[in-house]
């Protein structure tokens, strides 16, 4: 009887690690989300075309602390690290777009499996408009 009790413990501990681990990196993702969000809005057009400060951003500690919890999850399952990933390597490419002259942006879309970079227009404002979807996709995924 006291090892069937001990079994059950251990397969209880077992999933709480999982949902909660789960839960936990969602969260985390769902956090740089929020953060990117608000960053974008303040940055402004002529803020995001900064590729270097962008870059530099997503290197600081209130990023990458949330992004090495939903690393240390991601067996797990979710495929929250690709999305952040991903959504990173979206920005820099829009912020590196933004940098150039608008009949050179957009020759070569990058390769996303989770999300569509999809530009109206080669205009400042259509560059920005699809950073801000691509930030909207990402924390619409995450959350729910």
């Amino acid at each position: 009887m006291n090892s069937r009790n001990a079994l059950l413990l251990v397969l209880s501990l077992i999933v709480l690690y999982v949902v909660g681990g789960r839960l936990y990196a969602r969260k985390s993702a769902s956090e740089i989300g929020a953060v990117l969000a608000g960053t974008y809005s303040m940055l402004g057009r002529d803020g995001f075309a900064d590729t270097a400060a962008l870059e530099k951003f997503l290197a600081t500690p209130e990023i990458k602390d949330r992004r090495e919890t939903v690393q240390r999850f991601a067996i797990l399952g979710g495929g929250y690290k690709d999305r952040i990933s991903e959504v990173q390597k979206g920005l820099i490419y829009l912020s590196e777009q933004m940098a150039q002259p608008e009949e050179k942006r957009f020759e070569r879309l990058p390769v996303l499996r989770y999300f569509k970079i999809e530009p109206v227009s080669s205009s400042d404002r259509s560059v920005s408009d699809a950073g801000a979807k691509l930030i909207l996709d990402f924390r619409q995924q995450v959350s729910g």
